[in-house]
């Protein structure tokens, strides 16, 4: 930690590292500073996860999140209950994160960000202390937050802000691909939700 702390902030205030390296290095030195010591257990099986898919809709600089989730009762013999939700995205944040001025060339920060989506808020609050299998139908996006890292300061940002959202809540989270027409949350990606079902 001393040896992190003295390149990330040096002696005349400046960092050791290039402006990308010392942001994340401040980042995760922060993350280490703020939560105690643990021991993890990675995966009890006597608490059944929940399963969460995520999907984006993106037509130009029109873009959704769409998520399905099912949180199966921790009491025996409990029913489950299942959840969907869709966001519309700003058409100003996919402009801003377009990458070569191609609006369609931030789908990899847009599926981060609807992993976001899931664990900040209400939803977010459900899984406390639990287990998650998240799955994502989009491989760029899910390499990038498995290793927690992208080339893309964009996505790196987006799956910064996921890790340390997942570490407040001491949520334990396995990830998987699974093929688009598999992917229940493309239909609430597209906004189309009745208000009946909608959240």
């Amino acid at each position: 930690r001393q040896r992190l702390t003295t390149g990330v902030r040096n002696d005349e205030g400046g960092s050791e590292f290039p402006p990308h390296v010392a942001e994340a290095l401040s980042f995760f030195l922060k993350l280490v500073e703020s939560h105690p010591e643990a021991v993890l257990h990675v995966w009890p099986r006597h608490d059944p996860p929940v399963v969460i898919l995520t999907d984006v809709m993106q037509e130009n600089t029109r873009a959704g999140l769409g998520f399905v989730a099912s949180y199966p009762s921790l009491i025996p013999g409990g029913a489950a209950v299942v959840e969907f939700g869709e966001q519309l995205v700003p058409n100003n944040l996919v402009l801003e994160h377009a990458e070569y001025g191609n609006p369609l060339r931030c789908i990899t920060m847009l599926e981060a960000l609807a992993a976001l989506a899931v664990v900040e808020g209400e939803q977010g609050e459900r899984l406390r202390g639990r287990c998650c299998w998240l799955l994502i139908d989009n491989t760029a996006s899910l390499w990038g937050l498995m290793k927690a890292y992208s080339a893309s300061a964009s996505v790196a940002r987006v799956i910064f802000r996921f890790w340390a959202r997942v570490s407040e809540l001491g949520a334990r989270i396995r990830m998987s691909w699974c093929p688009s027409k598999s992917n229940l949350a493309d239909f609430p990606s597209r906004l189309e939700l009745p208000d009946r079902v909608r959240r």
